[in-house]
């Protein structure tokens, strides 16, 4: 096998002879022309190979993918969790979004009933603790 492709038909002397694609080696063993440093093939190079999509197993996380709300990844690859959802990585507020209770992602369905929940579990110890 060469360094830089797949093994050799050395009887024809001219063909690649396809065997199972290794990413991010620098070898074409499949013979499609490069190595495989787009496992996810989302279009965004492996940052393993100095691209910048930070996780290459998983198409939906890309440079350019929009941010996905309370799923605590970095879907865009910046380094930022959740930015733009009310809390950023490790919890600190972002600044571009508005503060959820804990966190949690933006209203949605069963948003309303979360709330009213909450206001009256409030409620009722307010009551408990002010008789």
């Amino acid at each position: 096998m060469s360094d830089t492709a797949g093994a050799r038909d050395t009887a024809s002397g001219d063909g690649c002879i396809p065997e199972e694609e290794v990413p991010y080696n620098g070898r074409d063993e499949d013979c499609d022309g490069s190595d495989l440093v787009d496992v996810d093939r989302d279009g965004s190079n492996s940052v393993r190979v100095g691209g910048e999509d930070c996780d290459d197993a998983d198409a939906s996380v890309s440079p350019g993918a929009d941010e996905a709300c309370g799923n605590l990844v970095d879907d865009d690859c910046d380094g930022v969790t959740d930015e733009g959802c009310g809390v950023a990585s490790a919890g600190t507020p972002d600044p571009g979004g508005i503060s959820w209770i804990c966190g949690l992602d933006a209203p949605g369905p069963g948003s309303a009933a979360l709330l009213v929940a909450l206001a009256f579990a409030l409620l009722r110890r307010h009551r408990r603790e002010n008789p």
